[in-house]
């Protein structure tokens, strides 16, 4: 089941383009619990399920370091979200991409694990670990969420290639 088709680089950041502006403009006003659902992840998610690893980690690093630009970050981000993007990336040679499980488990496990090595950075990087409670439940939080959205972005895409061919 080799990547006979990457999505074309414009596709791509097309997604890019849409997440960050979805995370920026759409994210803080759909919270649940102080918790925002992370578009930019999924995005990342999306892309590295079509594609071989190295073009999954470039991708998700590429976007971590966009999160780090817009929330001052000293590049906590792009290391957490290329990591998932591997890991997301080698699933994707034995799954199809757009499997509704797949995808929400890949979202939900992925947000977790992105969020942990985040905060193992910050910590190096002097942050307090005091609020460590409080971030393992939005970490859970925002995995249910994650999980979610991408259930109905699945949904969404699969209706809208259905449109697309009739």
């Amino acid at each position: 089941m080799g990547h006979a088709a990457y999505p074309s680089w414009w596709v791509a950041a097309t997604w890019l383009l849409a997440s960050v502006i979805l995370q920026v403009a759409l994210a803080p006003y759909i919270a649940i619990r102080d918790t925002v659902p992370s578009f930019t992840l999924l995005a990342v998610m999306w892309y590295a399920l079509r594609v071989d690893v190295g073009r999954a980690v470039l991708f998700g690093f590429v976007v971590g370091m966009i999160e780090d630009a817009l929330s001052g970050g000293g590049g906590g981000w792009a290391l957490a979200t290329a990591t998932v993007a591997a890991l997301a990336g080698t699933l994707s040679r034995n799954f199809f991409a757009d499997s509704i499980p797949l995808m929400a488990f890949v979202a939900a496990f992925g947000t977790f694990v992105r969020d942990g090595i985040y905060w193992i950075v910050e910590l190096f990087e002097g942050y307090p670990s005091g609020m460590g409670t409080r971030h393992l439940h939005q970490s859970i939080i925002q995995s249910l969420y994650d999980a979610a959205l991408a259930i109905v972005l699945v949904l969404l895409a699969r209706h809208w290639e259905r449109t697309r061919l009739s």
